[in-house]
């Protein structure tokens, strides 16, 4: 194989791949371009959580309910309590994000506060 047959290739295989990012992008709402960070941001979200298990005691699940495009399913889970071990596994594009439940204020040695 010449080094232009390589680069050719390589060009051909990057333009395809391009081709298909810009396909999947355009999915409703955004559809990768959201979900990738989204769950990245998530992990280090839940994972800084765990780091302060003695404040935060688990995490609520809240969906984005207030433009009318959020799923039968995540309108189902808003609001719902979850201990610190279990992630938040949604669909592609999943507009809802973790809430922390922190620890009350007895709790955290403060007595008298309400």
């Amino acid at each position: 194989m010449t080094s232009f047959t390589y680069r050719l290739n390589n060009q051909l295989v990057s333009r395809e791949l391009a081709g298909r990012w810009i396909r999947w992008s355009r999915w409703p709402y955004g559809g990768f371009r959201i979900s990738a960070p989204m769950r990245a941001y998530r992990e280090v979200e839940l994972e800084t959580y765990r780091q302060n298990k003695d404040i935060v005691k688990g995490w609520t699940w809240v969906a984005a309910l207030g433009d009318g495009r959020v799923c039968a399913t995540c309108a189902s889970m808003h609001g719902t309590e979850h201990p610190l071990e279990e992630p938040l596994i949604s669909h592609v594009a999943c507009r809802c994000t973790q809430v922390p439940k922190t620890a009350s204020w007895e709790e955290l040695g403060f007595d008298g506060i309400p």
